[in-house]
């Protein structure tokens, strides 16, 4: 349902392709996650995409090809690796 409210939020953005399938696959790669998580993983994406050069126009059902989906996927499993990491490494990598 989050991943459909972004696709409702950027579906004026035509320099964003975000189809029903992207919905599907978005959420079949963060089972689990919080809506913090979620929410982490489209800032940080869309925010990779605004710094990058501009979204091609691909128009293509193959996800692969999609900017965004090639964000989310990164993204996604940097939270992924955070959230399986043992809680005292986690603490461990934060002492300076």
């Amino acid at each position: 349902m989050y991943a459909h409210f972004w696709q409702g939020k950027l579906k004026d953005n035509k320099e964003i392709e975000f189809p029903d399938k992207l919905c599907e696959a978005v959420s079949s790669i963060t089972d689990g996650f919080s809506f913090a998580y979620m929410q982490e993983a489209f800032v940080a994406s869309l925010l990779a995409l605004a710094t990058s050069d501009k979204e091609e126009e691909h128009h293509d059902t193959d996800l692969d090809k999609l900017p965004l989906w090639q964000q989310l996927k990164k993204q996604i499993k940097i939270l992924r690796d955070e959230l399986d990491q043992d809680p005292g490494e986690a603490l461990a990598a934060l002492k300076i």
